[in-house]
């Protein structure tokens, strides 16, 4: 189920893993075949709990900017680029661990698990860069709904302050002719 909560996809993850250590001896030509259906389950449990915190962060961000942003564009532009200096450090961290994949021979097995780990950290720096490219977007919508609420209330104030000068221009003529008479 899609809409699990985090609790209840933490404790799903905590019950394979319990099970998979509680099985024991598994015959040796079976025992590739189980870890796969394993690693399977796992990460289909971990991605749904990765997909959960992600879509709470989101909604957590989009309050906090909405909070921010109201009247107050400075800030909002400084959150954005914050955003993207993160953005580039990963990026930035993705080619070093691309880089240092290349280092590793794939012939011993630490290696192979060194490997599987490096693929496993540029995947969830992935993950976070596609974040960060959301709240990024949300950001510069914010920012686009501001400008053109400007746009739309700048003539508004310009006809307000113009109908405002007229009035005192009016007053004072009316107080220079009572000054002269």
């Amino acid at each position: 189920d899609e809409k699990v909560d985090d609790d209840t996809a933490r404790a799903q993850m905590k019950e394979a893993v319990a099970q998979w250590n509680s099985i024991g001896h598994v015959p040796f030509r079976e025992k590739d075949k189980l870890y796969k259906e394993y690693k399977k389950i796992l990460d289909a449990l971990y991605s749904r709990f990765n997909s959960n915190r992600n879509r709470s962060r989101m909604v957590n961000f989009t309050n906090t900017i909405q909070q921010i942003g109201e009247g107050n564009s400075d800030k909002l532009y400084r959150e954005r680029e914050k955003l993207a200096r993160s953005y580039e450090m990963k990026k930035n961290e993705i080619q070093t661990y691309e880089n240092n994949k290349g280092f590793l021979s794939l012939s011993s097995s630490r290696a192979e698990s060194l490997v599987h780990e490096l693929d496993r950290k540029i995947k969830k720096l992935h993950e976070d860069m596609v974040l960060i490219l959301q709240k990024s977007e949300l950001i510069d919508q914010l920012l686009e709904y501001e400008a053109e609420v400007i746009d739309l209330t700048t003539p508004i104030l310009r006809e307000i302050s113009a109908e405002k000068e007229m009035r005192e221009l009016e007053e004072a003529r009316r107080r220079y002719r009572y000054d002269v008479n």
